[in-house]
C-alpha cells in the first residue's frame, strides 16, 4: 500500500519524460525543415541581383510588427502581457536590437547586389563564431575548450570554402562579413534584454519575443528608409 503511490509517481515521470522527448525531436525537424527549406526558396526567388534590399527589410520589420500587435491585442492575458519599459538604459539597451538588425539584414539583402546567395550563406555560416566573440565582449561569456575548437575549425572551413569560390567577390564578402557582425549584436542584445534588464527598484524584467517586437521592429525603418531613398529604390 504504502509503495503503490511511489510507483505511480515514477510511472507519471516517465511519461513526462517520453512526452518531452517528443517535443524536442519534433522542434529539431521543424528548424531542420526551415533551415533547408528557407535558404532553397531564397534561392528560388533570389536568383539574380536584389534591387530593392532596404524596402525589402523594411516590408520584413512592419510585418513583423503588425504580427506583434495583432497578439498583443486579441490574445488573452494568460497568454500575453506587454512587458513594459520604464527607464531610458532599457530603452538604450532594445534600440541596439533594431541597430543590429539592420547591418544584418539589410547588409546581407545588399550583399546580394554583388554577390551570389550561394556565397552570402557560405559567409554567414561563420555567424557562430562572431556570436561568441560578441557574447564574451558583452556577456564576458566564456566557451568550453571543445566549443572553441569546434568554433576554429568551422572558421577554418569556411575561410578555405571562400576563398575556393568561382564566385569570390571581395566588396560582396566584406558587405556580407559586416552583416554577420550586425546579426550577432542583434542576437546577442535579444537574449540580454529578455533575462537581464533591471527596473528602478533592483529587479530584473524578462522581455518575451513578442515584446521585441513590438519595441525593436519599427526603429529600424528609420534607419531603412532613408538608406532605400538615397539607392533610388523607390523610383
Amino acid at each position: 500500500m504504502g509503495t503503490r503511490p511511489r510507483e505511480e509517481k515514477i510511472v507519471d515521470g516517465k511519461r513526462g519524460s517520453i512526452k518531452n522527448v517528443g517535443g524536442v525531436a519534433m522542434l529539431q525537424l521543424a528548424t531542420f525543415l526551415m533551415a533547408v527549406v528557407f535558404p532553397m526558396y531564397n534561392k528560388y526567388l533570389f536568383s539574380g541581383p536584389l534591387d530593392t534590399p532596404m524596402l525589402a527589410t523594411a516590408a520584413h520589420r512592419v510585418s513583423s510588427f503588425l504580427g506583434a500587435v495583432f497578439i498583443w491585442m486579441l490574445s488573452p492575458a494568460s497568454f500575453y502581457t506587454r512587458t513594459k519599459i520604464t527607464r531610458t538604459s532599457m530603452w538604450l539597451k532594445i534600440m541596439l536590437i533594431p541597430l543590429g538588425f539592420v547591418i544584418n539584414i539589410g547588409m546581407s539583402n545588399l550583399s546580394l547586389s554583388f554577390t551570389t546567395l550561394a556565397l552570402n550563406q557560405l559567409v554567414r555560416s561563420l555567424s557562430p563564431v562572431v556570436i561568441a566573440v560578441t557574447s564574451f565582449l558583452v556577456e564576458n561569456k566564456m566557451q568550453s575548450n571543445g566549443k572553441f575548437f569546434t568554433l576554429c575549425f568551422l572558421m577554418i572551413g569556411v575561410l578555405l570554402g571562400v576563398s575556393a569560390s568561382d564566385d569570390f567577390d571581395p566588396l560582396g564578402i566584406t558587405v556580407c562579413m559586416i552583416s554577420v557582425i550586425g546579426q550577432s549584436i542583434s542576437v546577442v542584445m535579444t537574449a540580454y534584454v529578455m533575462t537581464s534588464l533591471v527596473r528602478e527598484d533592483g529587479s530584473r524584467i524578462k522581455l518575451g519575443i513578442i515584446d521585441v517586437l513590438l519595441y525593436a521592429s519599427l526603429p529600424t525603418l528609420a534607419l531603412l528608409l532613408p538608406g532605400a531613398y538615397f539607392r533610388g529604390e523607390f523610383e
